[in-house]
């Protein structure tokens, strides 16, 4: 049965994994589902064979969980209680198979059976597709949807490049992050004209990767994309530039660690909110207003104050305060301080240091200012004083 056909343009995208230092997350759902969509993209997938809606395990071979394929398998295929993993290549190692079925089913239990996330559509009576495909290059996977007449908002497929198992705890991460992309398409429409906009698509990625948390804090293999947002705090808050996106995780596990499940109910609270942009659905779902949002978050990650702050890349700053700079909507700057001061700033800017947002905010030798930006192209300036009141308490 033909693989999954992509275009040479793939290659722009992707390259050769052997050229990579070590496995990168590249998720490439926003392209795919342009593709299914008829829109312009570097990926053109084809969907499993048969799709149509037709049970029919492979003859001989009943289905020990009681549910069946939808379609039909590919050449070489493995079933686990949820998911049915396929590959095609004489060349793919059945033990990334294995590996994949593990922690998808790990993430299965922990998402749906412990913390409440719904189920994938169609997988209260099919397995859930998961496909092997060699020839991602640097592409590491992607989620997507098919229409089928039994499913004519969208059926999910999982593929993940099974050249990137060598590394257990990403090749664990990486499963976790599709299958969250499966249960987010059951959630929440791509896009209000199906192309997927970087100001929707930016959450979802933001989401997925943060999951692998949510599936099993002892993976640890999605923690260096922090360095996608570090290097860059000061673009726009749902910029894709650079990868921005994936280190948006940060945002996700700062308001998990403060409340477990708030990224859920983000999620749920976007179910009603189709076409909104996700600053106002995160607030919604939070309970907290914009600026305890991002000062909470940003005072908390460049202070190095968050649960993981040790595995997570700190962010670049801008020098020592007082300064002064002009910022796009919930893009940050961080600044240093040399000496025991009081900093205030002037603008349409949200202050924060070690204890959170504030007008007023104090700060110690080393200690960090995040000044975060409530509207688009935000001018600031700081001013400080000397703190006085300044105790050293080692």
């Amino acid at each position: 049965m033909p693989a999954p056909v992509f275009t040479a343009a793939l290659a722009l995208l992707a390259g050769s994994p052997g050229a990579l230092a070590g496995p990168r997350l590249r998720c490439a759902t926003p392209e795919a589902m342009r593709a299914i969509a008829g829109r312009p993209s570097p990926v053109s997938a084809a969907p499993p064979p048969e799709l149509d809606g037709r049970p029919r395990p492979p003859a001989g071979r009943a289905m020990s969980a009681g549910k069946a394929i939808y379609g039909s398998n590919y050449a070489h295929h493995v079933e686990t209680t949820n998911f049915t993993i396929n590959w095609w290549d004489d060349s793919v190692d059945p033990a990334a198979a294995t590996a994949a079925g593990v922690a998808l089913e790990t993430a299965w239990t922990a998402f749906l059976d412990e913390q409440g996330w719904p189920a994938p559509v169609g997988s209260d009576l099919y397995y859930v597709w998961v496909l092997l495909d060699p020839s991602l290059g640097a592409t590491t996977g992607y989620t997507v949807e098919y229409y089928t007449a039994d499913y004519p908002d969208g059926y999910p497929v999982i593929y993940l490049n099974p050249d990137y198992a060598y590394d257990s705890s990403f090749w664990s991460a990486l499963s976790a992050h599709e299958f969250m992309h499966a249960i987010q398409f059951g959630m929440r429409p791509w896009g209000p004209d199906d192309t997927g906009t970087d100001a929707e698509t930016w959450y979802w990625e933001a989401s997925a990767t943060h999951s692998a948390e949510l599936a099993n804090p002892d993976w640890d293999g999605h923690q260096y994309t922090s360095e996608w947002y570090a290097t860059a705090p000061d673009l726009r808050y749902d910029s894709t530039v650079n990868s921005h996106q994936y280190g948006m995780f940060l945002l996700n596990a700062w308001l998990d660690d403060r409340e477990p499940g708030t990224m859920l109910a983000i999620w749920e609270a976007g179910e009603d909110r189709s076409g909104e942009t996700w600053d106002g659905i995160i607030e919604a779902g939070s309970g907290l207003a914009v600026d305890e949002v991002w000062g909470g978050f940003s005072g908390d990650y460049g202070n190095e104050q968050m649960r993981e702050s040790d595995l997570y890349e700190p962010p670049v700053t801008e020098g020592e305060v007082p300064g002064s700079g002009t910022l796009p909507y919930l893009g940050t700057h961080y600044w240093e301080a040399a000496a025991p001061v009081v900093v205030r700033g002037e603008g349409e800017v949200v202050l924060a240091g070690p204890d959170g947002p504030a007008e007023a905010v104090r700060l110690g030798p080393g200690e960090v200012l995040a000044v975060t930006a409530l509207a688009d192209d935000a001018d600031y300036a700081l001013s400080v004083a000397e703190d006085t009141g300044w105790v050293d308490t080692g």
